[in-house]
């Protein structure tokens, strides 16, 4: 379970996504599979089929965006600016990520601004839509974090003012 600006989302039993909440928000109301809402509350499921028998393990949701890692590892985000730098109406590849088995996600975290994921091996990625807090120095592009010598990252933690890392 994840709630974010306006909405909130869930990884049912059956390996579903659901994505309910404001219908400003982008989360709940811009999918096609969600036309048939009556209501700004409904519960709109979000379509994972083109990724076959992979596996929803975690969901983030921040400010008009979501991303759902996979049990295989790979990042998918949506909704508005979650790091394309434009819209995504499905879940879709971040497009910076260069999806690696070797080293698959196991965190991300979402804010307003500023974004980030960990993979397997500890290291940490950030990417920013536009906010100071995220040490990418570029809009919309991943960096690669350097970490103190011999150190991984474990867990991080976004707000409005503040990014903190926990290392190993």
């Amino acid at each position: 379970v994840s709630t974010g600006y306006r909405a909130t989302c869930v990884i049912t039993e059956a390996d579903d996504v659901y994505c309910g909440g404001d219908s400003s928000n982008y989360l709940a109301t811009a999918y096609t599979t969600c036309s048939g809402a009556t209501n700004q509350y409904d519960w709109c499921k979000i379509s994972l089929s083109s990724y076959g028998t992979e596996k929803p393990v975690d969901v983030e949701v921040g400010d008009d965006a979501g991303c759902i890692i996979m049990d295989s590892g790979r990042l998918l985000c949506w909704g508005s600016d979650p790091g394309f730098g434009s819209y995504r109406r499905y879940p879709t590849q971040l497009g910076q990520v260069a999806y690696n088995t070797n080293d698959p996600v196991v965190k991300v975290v979402l804010d307003d601004f500023s974004n980030c994921y960990i993979t397997l091996h500890g290291n940490l990625h950030c990417w920013s839509g536009g906010g100071s807090l995220s040490p990418s120095t570029s809009r919309f592009t991943t960096t690669n974090v350097s970490l103190p010598s011999g150190r991984s990252a474990v867990d991080i933690a976004i707000g409005d003012q503040e990014m903190c890392v926990l290392f190993d």
